[in-house]
């Protein structure tokens, strides 16, 4: 049985998906969300995505969407273990 802390996390999630694919899509994708997720949180990671990326990995998967130079300086930041928060 579902809680519902997942159905609302799941209800939240496909209004922002609706607006960038058909509802039926959006459900479709999910268990693979879902699963991206939880993947995330085990292994404390943090999705930066590029702007250009489909509306699947923008609106569902990323943490944060940025442009080419500020994905440069994340992963400059991130090689040197420099500790960064944005805001």
């Amino acid at each position: 049985m579902e809680s519902m802390a997942v159905r609302d996390w799941q209800a939240e999630l496909l209004s922002q998906l609706v607006h960038v694919m058909p509802e039926s899509e959006a459900f479709v994708h999910l268990p693979v969300i879902e699963e991206i997720r939880a993947l995330k949180v085990a292994h404390r990671a943090v999705v930066v995505a590029h702007n250009y990326q489909v509306p699947l990995i923008t609106a569902g998967i990323a943490d944060s969407v940025k442009n080419e130079p500020t994905l440069r300086l994340v992963s400059a930041l991130r090689y040197l273990n420099f500790d960064y928060q944005w805001t």
